[in-house]
C-alpha cells in the first residue's frame, strides 16, 4: 500500500483565488512537516464567483518509522561465545541498518546503511568482551536498539603437572602422566627421551597418559599441551628418571656424570652363588673418562663383601681398567655394590660407553661359572 510522504501536496481541480493557495497546478503545499504513522483527513471546496463546490472528505496515512526492533542473538551478557560469532536481529519497517560493535562500551560504528539483518565480525579474540547495538532506518525515521554486550570463551588456563615430580628419580617403570587443566577439551601429549620429546598423543580427552613399559634407569622428558575452541596452552617440558633394575651377575650402575668433575663409578653383583673371585676388564672412552689412580688401590675400592679380598688393579692403559680379586673363601653375593671406580671427567658433554667383560670363578674347579658382557 502506497504511504505518502511527510511532505505532501494535495490537488484540487479549482482554487480560490483570495484564499492565499497557490493555485498554479491546483495544488495546495503543506507549510509543515507530517507526523509519521499518522492518518490525515482532508477534502477541497472549490469557489468562484457563481457558487462554490465542495468535494468529498479523503484521507491518508504516512509511513511509519522501523518499529518492534529484536536482537535474536547473541543472548545479552552471554559467555563462551564462539570466535565466529554473528549478530543476528529482527525489525518492522526498516530498509537499512547502522551496526555499533567493538570493545568499547560505547561500541564505534562499523557498518552504514546495509540492507541485511546480520553482521558477521570476524574473527574474535578469546576471553574478550564486545558490545553492539543497532540502529534500524527507513524514509520516515529511525530506531536506535540497545547496547548489548557478550563475551568470547577462553583458551585453557590453569596447566598443573600433578606428577610425576620435575627431575623426580626412582620412578616405577609403570609410570603415568598426569595433569590437570581449566577449560580445556582436549590435550596433545609430548613423551620420549628426548630433551625436545615427540608427539605420542594427539587430542585425547582424558588427563593422563601411560606411555606403557618404561626402560629401567632412563631419564624421560614430557610436556602437554591444553586446547580448546578458543585457543591452546602449553605445558612446560619436564623430566623425570625410572628406577634401575640390576640384573643378576655382574653389572654397572646406570649413572650420569657431571662434565670436568670427580665422580664414582659403582660395580653391581647380584644372585651370584659360590664365587671364589672374579677378573673384571672395563673398557671406556678415553676421551670422556680417565681413571683417577691417586683414590683407592689405583683408582678402585673393593665394597662390602668383596673387601676382604685379594685385589690386584692395572690401570696402565688409557681406556681400559683391569681387576682381579680372589678369596680365601667362597662367597654368596645376594644383591650388593661390589666395587667403587673413581673417574675424573674431561671438560665435554655427550653420551659415551662404559663396557664391562670378565669371569666369575668356582673355588672348587676353578671354571668359568658366569660370563657376561655388561655396556653402559
Amino acid at each position: 500500500m502506497w504511504e505518502p510522504p511527510l511532505t505532501t501536496f494535495i490537488s484540487a481541480d479549482e482554487c480560490d483565488p483570495t484564499s492565499g493557495i497557490d493555485r498554479s497546478g491546483g495544488q495546495f503545499i503543506l507549510t509543515r512537516t507530517l507526523a509519521p504513522g499518522t492518518t490525515y483527513h482532508w477534502k477541497v471546496i472549490a469557489k468562484n464567483a457563481f457558487g462554490e463546490l465542495a468535494g468529498a472528505t479523503w484521507k491518508f496515512t504516512t509511513g511509519s518509522a522501523p518499529s518492534d526492533l529484536n536482537y535474536t542473538g547473541p543472548a545479552n551478557n552471554s559467555t563462551d561465545r564462539p570466535l565466529d560469532t554473528t549478530l543476528n536481529w529482527t525489525c518492522v519497517g526498516a530498509t537499512s541498518y547502522d551496526v555499533y560493535f567493538g570493545t568499547n562500551a560505547t561500541p564505534p560504528l562499523v557498518s552504514i546503511g546495509q540492507a541485511g539483518s546480520s553482521y558477521s565480525p570476524g574473527p574474535l579474540a578469546p576471553g574478550t568482551t564486545y558490545h553492539w547495538k543497532v540502529i534500524a532506518k527507513n524514509a520516515f525515521g529511525e530506531l536506535a536498539g540497545a547496547t548489548w554486550k557478550f563475551t568470547t570463551g577462553s583458551a585453557p588456563s590453569d596447566l598443573n603437572y600433578t606428577g610425576p615430580a620435575n627431575n623426580s628419580t626412582d620412578r616405577p617403570l609403570d609410570t603415568t602422566l598426569n595433569w590437570t587443566c581449566v577449560g580445556a577439551t582436549s590435550y596433545d601429549v609430548y613423551f620420549g627421551t628426548d630433551a625436545n620429546p615427540p608427539l605420542v598423543s594427539i587430542g585425547q580427552a582424558g588427563s593422563s597418559y601411560s606411555p606403557g613399559p618404561l626402560a629401567p634407569g632412563t631419564t624421560y622428558h614430557w610436556k602437554v599441551i591444553a586446547k580448546n575452541a578458543f585457543g591452546e596452552l602449553a605445558g612446560a617440558t619436564w623430566k623425570f628418571t625410572t628406577m634401575l633394575v640390576i640384573p643378576d651377575g655382574i653389572s654397572i650402575s646406570r649413572v650420569v656424570l657431571q662434565k670436568n668433575s670427580d665422580e664414582e663409578i659403582f660395580v653391581h653383583g647380584k644372585n651370584i652363588d659360590n664365587i671364589g673371585g672374579c677378573s673384571l676388564i672395563l673398557t671406556y672412552d678415553s676421551t670422556y673418562l680417565e681413571i683417577d689412580t691417586n683414590k683407592g688401590n689405583n683408582g678402585v675400592v673393593a665394597l662390602n663383601s668383596f673387601n676382604e679380598g685379594l685385589i690386584i688393579v692395572d690401570a696402565t692403559t688409557a681406556g681400559t681398567l683391569r681387576i682381579d680379586i680372589a678369596f680365601m673363601s667362597a662367597k654368596n653375593i645376594s644383591d650388593e655394590d661390589i666395587f667403587k671406580i673413581y673417574v675424573k671427567t674431561m671438560n665435554k658433554t655427550g653420551d659415551t660407553q662404559i663396557n664391562i667383560t670378565g669371569q666369575v670363578l668356582d673355588p672348587s674347579t676353578n671354571p668359568i661359572a658366569v660370563d657376561f658382557t655388561e655396556t653402559q
